[in-house]
């Protein structure tokens, strides 16, 4: 069995924006340090800002975070993530 590194509820959103991807670039630090075979990332990736635009580029600015990760990402989505976006278009956004 493989050891996993879960990243649960991250609700990127625009006013704090900075301060979260501080907090999940210095725990994907932590993480890469150690011997993790995947990394799911556990829904709620983004806290609804109103409009799909910002959603968009809220999730796009979570991809770029978990991109340098050492390991698989898999991204799983909560109820937060369809609020404005389809299923479709995130999948597409996570690729």
């Amino acid at each position: 069995m493989g050891r996993f590194a879960l990243f649960p509820d991250v609700h990127m959103r625009s006013g704090h924006a900075a301060e979260i991807e501080r907090e999940l670039r210095d725990a994907l630090e932590a993480v890469s340090a150690d011997a993790f075979d995947r990394i799911f990332v556990l829904g709620d990736l983004i806290e609804d800002d109103g409009s799909a635009e910002v959603d968009e580029a809220n999730v796009e600015r979570v991809r770029e975070i978990f991109a340098d990760a050492p390991v698989p990402v898999t991204y799983l989505l909560g109820n937060h993530d369809v609020e404005t976006l389809t299923r479709a278009e995130l999948t597409s956004l996570l690729g």
